[in-house]
């Protein structure tokens, strides 16, 4: 997302609604509208000092939620003694050239566990910024699996699938592999 720094911010009235309209948001793609998660996390940083592009962005995404309102979440689980958790990091995009983090989870069809988060630490390269991405979804994948153990279900190893081929040396092997 861009931002510019010279935007007009919102009246106090908007600047309100903008807050109450991001927390209704905020409700809904924890819930029930996983794809809603990436503008989400974006809109929730802004909510203290809101501008006119951050209302654009905000009015945008309830025209997609009208408009996508008929889609349906369909999750199935094709196998249940294997998760596959699927992490991606997006370096230095925000403005304090943080990385982003997303991921999810599923045992065949659909999103089980999922995310969309900044990152809380500056790194320095896209595979650090991959790394990271994993470290910060480790506690649910280790959540997913000590849960689905205790219903009855061992899991084999968790299979993480990444996009970059240097991270995943470095996961597997350690540095001198990298």
């Amino acid at each position: 997302f861009k931002t510019r720094d010279h935007a007009p911010k919102l009246d106090k009235e908007r600047a309100d609604l903008f807050h109450s309209k991001t927390a209704q948001l905020l409700f809904g793609s924890q819930r029930a509208r996983p794809d809603l998660r990436l503008v989400v996390s974006f809109l929730t940083k802004r909510v203290n000092a809101p501008d006119e592009d951050d209302y654009k962005k905000l009015a945008r995404a309830m025209k997609y939620i009208r408009r996508t309102k008929f889609l349906r979440l369909t999750i199935e689980a094709e196998y249940l003694d294997q998760n596959h958790w699927f992490i991606d990091g997006a370096f230095a995009v925000h403005d304090d050239m943080k990385s982003h983090t997303g991921g999810y989870m599923t045992f065949g069809k659909g999103m089980l566990e999922g995310s969309s988060s900044g990152q809380k630490i500056n790194t320095t390269s896209s595979t650090q910024a991959e790394v990271v991405g994993v470290h910060d979804n480790m506690p649910a994948i280790l959540w997913t699996r000590y849960f689905m153990e205790a219903q009855g279900y061992p899991l084999k190893p968790s299979v993480v699938h990444q996009d970059n081929q240097s991270a995943m040396l470095l996961e597997t092997n350690g540095r001198g592999s990298s």
